[in-house]
């Protein structure tokens, strides 16, 4: 009785032991007797961190999203007595895409399409980009279905991006300065995701006048024409002209791959030549964009465009999800 008596309180003494030393909720190490937590790490670090977390967050959404259509397809074919399959086929089943859809699809992308790719050439891949979507536009309705009868209902917590406080004092602002909202986006007038992303950003500034204002901030990632654009757009500033050069920049994007692109702007924008070249040499274009490449990298940059809402990194530049983010802001 007494061997068991000590064991017994062997046993309280290592569990109290480990509860001790167990780490804090959340924490990621210790160094020198400190526990360090996300919200420990350097910027950078937090925004890989906020990564992760939402990498995993997404793929295990995605896992939840094939579970939860298995069991529903199972489950409905116990009910009915119908092989699944046919089941399967009757909700999500789509039909083969007509020559017109093709053609429609094949016009409205045709300048993301390389050269020599004609519609004979492709009609096939165009054929399967469209079944694909239907499909998956099926699954989404099904799966809001199942949502809203409260048969699916995801239990997962969505990570939050953490807050950052950017220093971006003296970059070029668009829209009313005090305005509420405050949108800094990192970006390289030869990225294609960047030139993609400056509509809905420069509408959503117009849409809310007054309330949300866009900064900007070169961070050239893709090379030396990259960073003479950007020191062409500090020198249009100085002339009063960097909004103007900024949006004819990515008008021009395909001809920014030359040391005279942004002399050849700035000729097409009316700018005085010789000042600009003076400009375009200086060591005030050069040390404005390094310092937004310090920031870039500060907060973590890996590839642009790269977007912050009132200090909160998004990740898309969508019309309808940015207007979601603000909403609740305005």
């Amino acid at each position: 009785m007494r061997i068991v008596q000590a064991m017994r309180c062997g046993l309280v003494v290592l569990v109290l032991g480990l509860v001790a030393a167990a780490p804090a909720p959340g924490a990621l190490f210790s160094f020198d007797g400190k526990v360090f937590t996300v919200q420990d790490l350097k910027t950078a670090e937090q925004q890989t961190a906020y990564d992760l977390a939402a990498e995993q967050y997404a793929k295990l959404t995605a896992l939840s999203q094939v579970a939860v259509l298995n069991y529903y397809f199972d489950a409905e074919a116990t009910k009915t007595g119908k092989p699944r399959a046919t089941l399967e086929a009757a909700e999500l089943g789509v039909s083969e895409p007509t020559d017109k859809q093709v053609s429609e699809w094949f016009e409205a992308n045709k300048s993301r399409i390389p050269p020599g790719y004609t519609l004979e050439k492709i009609s096939g891949e165009i054929k399967g980009v469209l079944r694909e979507q239907s499909t998956r536009e099926k699954r989404e309705a099904l799966l809001a279905k199942l949502k809203s009868g409260k048969r699916f209902v995801l239990l997962l917590t969505e990570p939050e991006a953490p807050q950052v406080d950017l220093h971006v004092q003296g970059f070029p602002v668009l829209g009313d300065a005090g305005a509420k909202v405050t949108v800094v986006e990192f970006a390289d007038y030869q990225c294609p995701h960047c030139k993609a992303a400056n509509p809905a950003l420069e509408a959503l500034v117009k849409r809310h006048s007054g309330k949300i204002k866009l900064v900007f901030v070169d961070y050239p990632i893709k090379g030396e024409f990259s960073q003479l654009a950007a020191y062409g757009a500090y020198c249009a500033g100085q002339q009063g002209k960097y909004w103007e050069f900024h949006d004819l920049a990515y008008d021009k994007q395909s001809t920014l791959a030359s040391k005279d692109a942004a002399l050849t702007l700035a000729k097409e924008l009316k700018l005085d030549d010789g000042k600009f070249s003076l400009c375009l040499s200086s060591d005030a274009a050069k040390k404005h964009v390094e310092l937004g490449k310090a920031e870039g990298d500060r907060v973590g940059l890996t590839g642009t465009p790269l977007i912050f809402i009132n200090g909160k990194r998004i990740k898309s530049y969508d019309q309808e999800e940015l207007e979601r983010l603000v909403k609740p802001l305005l």
